[in-house]
């Protein structure tokens, strides 16, 4: 689902299938949003997710890119359903991610827990337990082997545990 301008969900919205929303502004989401599948946002400024996000019913994958992206729900990805994509939270080279809201949980992926694919300066993550994933708890990668800008990025008080790496 693409739209112009910016796009703000309300109520309850169960993901259904594997879903891709993109706005030439600003994505928000006053929404819970649930659902065994993955879900992929793009925005031209920023995501803000005022509620939580697989709470119900885990989300199986989620990919963001975006200059801003932030919650004040918490996060909870489960990558042992089918159709799970094989990192459980991507974070796009130039985006800047807000998550710190405690109970927030990514398990179960045949990846990573979390990717940053690319430079995510400025980044704070806290309030995760990232566990369960085949490959590392936190992976730090660039699309073209360079190097990953990741100044003023912060990871702390997390519990990883049980990956294959941190």
């Amino acid at each position: 689902s693409a739209t112009t301008g910016s796009l703000i969900l309300t109520g309850g919205a169960g993901i259904t299938g594997n879903l891709n929303v993109s706005a030439t502004a600003t994505i928000g989401s006053n929404a819970t949003i649930n659902g065994g599948q993955t879900l992929s946002v793009t925005a031209a400024t920023s995501i803000e997710f005022f509620r939580e996000v697989g709470d119900s019913t885990p989300v199986a994958g989620l990919t963001l890119s975006a200059p801003s992206v932030s919650s004040c729900g918490k996060l909870i990805l489960f990558g042992g359903t089918e159709g799970a994509q094989n990192d459980g939270l991507i974070i796009s080279s130039g985006t800047s991610v807000l998550l710190t809201v405690p109970d927030s949980s990514i398990t179960g992926f045949q990846g990573s827990g979390i990717a940053f694919n690319g430079n995510s300066a400025n980044s704070t993550i806290s309030g995760f337990t990232i566990s369960g994933n085949i490959g590392s708890g936190i992976r730090f990668a660039s699309a073209d082997g360079g190097l990953v800008n990741l100044s003023g990025t912060v990871i702390a008080e997390n519990n990883i545990i049980g990956n294959a790496a941190f």
